[in-house]
């Protein structure tokens, strides 16, 4: 599985990481389509060791995004290279989606060159970009 050759580029003890593997290849053989790229199958992985509670590949209105996290009210996309061509769209998708899901919640986009780069880094990525953004954001119907 690439997600495992990505993991273990990246000198990660993959023993630590069996049982979230296991539960990402149970899903998988469930459900052969759930995952879009090796990145969100990567994603998932990490997410799964470090506990992080997702839904994945969830329909909010029309839309589909690859993780809902439900306990830090957001929604994590992970973004290939063809992202680096749609940030417009991306930007008017990700405040639909906020819309859609309520005061509060949030859109991160993680490009897959920073999986490439460290992968377990990506709960600390989602909090530091959950603090950048909830901090930054005024809401001007609350104002």
């Amino acid at each position: 599985m690439r997600a495992c050759d990505i993991l273990e580029q990246q000198n990660t003890n993959m023993y630590a990481y069996k049982e979230a593997i296991e539960a990402v290849e149970e899903v998988i053989s469930e459900k052969p389509d759930k995952f879009d790229s090796s990145y969100e199958v990567l994603a998932a992985i990490v997410l799964v060791h470090n506990r992080i509670y997702s839904k994945m590949q969830f329909k909010v209105g029309r839309y589909q995004v690859d993780f809902l996290l439900p306990e830090f009210k957001a929604v994590l996309e992970i973004d290939g290279d063809r992202h680096e061509h749609r940030k417009g769209h991306d930007s008017v998708r990700d405040e639909k989606i906020r819309n859609m899901l309520g005061p509060g919640w949030e859109v991160i986009r993680i490009p897959t060159d920073r999986l490439d780069e460290n992968a377990k880094k990506l709960p600390e990525a989602i909090r530091k970009v959950l603090q950048y953004k909830k901090t930054g954001r005024v809401d001007w119907r609350n104002a």
